[in-house]
């Protein structure tokens, strides 16, 4: 990731289905934009993924996570 890395590791005492993997935790930020570098992937076939877990228990109302606006650029030197 070029822009907001991920601040932490899953907790797995809680019952996330994502334990152990580098993720946002925490409370979340307002809206960022974040940029990954997807170079790698050039020329191929790709799938992104978004992925959200919770632990159990319900002290959030909500998902407490949006996405929008994603887009793929190319930059030429």
């Amino acid at each position: 990731m070029l822009t907001d890395p991920f601040d932490g590791v899953v907790s797995g005492a809680f019952g996330n289905p994502l334990a152990d993997r580098s993720a946002w935790c925490g409370d979340p930020a307002a809206y960022l934009d974040s940029v990954v570098d997807v170079q790698d992937y050039a020329g191929t076939t790709a799938k992104f993924r978004f992925r959200i877990g919770h632990d159990r228990f319900p002290h959030r109302p909500g998902s407490n996570w949006s996405i929008d606006d994603v887009k793929i650029t190319g930059c030429t030197e």
